[in-house]
């Protein structure tokens, strides 16, 4: 009788030892995969937290205020030239926003490159355009700082209340989009005086008929735009590392969700 039971055990065993080997082996992929993904998540939670991922605000309200110093402070033009009667009698100035002089005083010649000259502009500006485009960078700067203030908040309301990763995520890619709008329409406005040098040289004749050995810059514009392009591309750059990041965590939650649905049904 122990004989036959014995007989039995060994007929079954070889049917039963495929199943558990197939359920270590499946138990064992699982792990595997866990070990896996906690490890890629350490690598990638690790860094996110040294790395300045909320200081947008910051920044934005840096390059607002020195942007707004810069417009102030620095000559909007400048230009040194010679006199067509007597070219011995030098003529230097430094003109501000609103089209102001340093010293107060106003020429006559150098007034004379912001009129039409047959229905067209020598440089494609009049001063009237240095007065409208001060007032139109002021309020675009403020909204700058406006839009790093608002971000700022967020940041201190995310470490009272709690928002998940995404929620930042989206709303700094949105704060970023918003001053990447900003940025360009500036630097349109910019880009007039940067073209003045262009015409400066288009138009040389009908200028040596004005003034003599004339040469001309634009630092305030030519600076503005170059950091603006920074700030651009600043914001550029977070606005793809958002979209990577929030198209990884869709990523894993699905994986996560098939794994959950796998380990249900299995």
């Amino acid at each position: 009788m122990q004989f036959g039971e014995d007989e039995n055990f060994k007929d079954n065993s070889p049917e039963e030892n495929p199943r558990e080997r197939r359920i270590k082996q499946i138990l064992l992929e699982e792990n595997f995969k866990e070990a896996e993904r906690k490890k890629h998540n350490i690598k990638i939670d690790m860094p996110s937290k040294k790395r300045p991922f909320y200081y947008l605000g910051v920044f934005l309200i840096t390059v607002a205020v020195i942007c707004l110093i810069l417009t102030e402070q620095i000559p909007w033009f400048y230009i040194k030239c010679n006199m067509v009667n007597n070219q011995n009698i030098t003529l230097e100035g430094f003109y501000y926003k609103n089209f102001v002089n340093r010293n107060g005083e106003e020429c006559i010649q150098i007034n004379s490159l912001f009129e039409p000259v047959n229905g067209s502009y020598l440089l494609g500006l009049s001063t009237d355009d240095f007065a409208i485009t001060s007032i139109i960078s002021y309020y675009s700067f403020m909204i700058l700082i406006f839009l790093g203030l608002c971000f700022t908040i967020f940041v201190i309301l995310q470490r009272v209340f709690r928002y998940s990763s995404e929620t930042m995520i989206v709303i700094q890619a949105f704060f970023s989009a918003a001053a990447a709008v900003v940025c360009v329409f500036l630097i349109t406005i910019f880009i007039r005086f940067a073209a003045a040098h262009i015409l400066f040289y288009h138009n040389a004749d009908t200028i040596s008929n004005i003034v003599r050995n004339a040469s001309i810059s634009f630092p305030v514009p030519v600076i503005l735009i170059m950091l603006l392009s920074f700030v651009l591309k600043i914001c550029f750059t977070i606005i793809k590392l958002s979209y990577k990041e929030l198209e990884k965590k869709i990523e894993d939650d699905q994986i996560k969700e098939s794994k959950s649905i796998y380990s249900i049904n299995g």
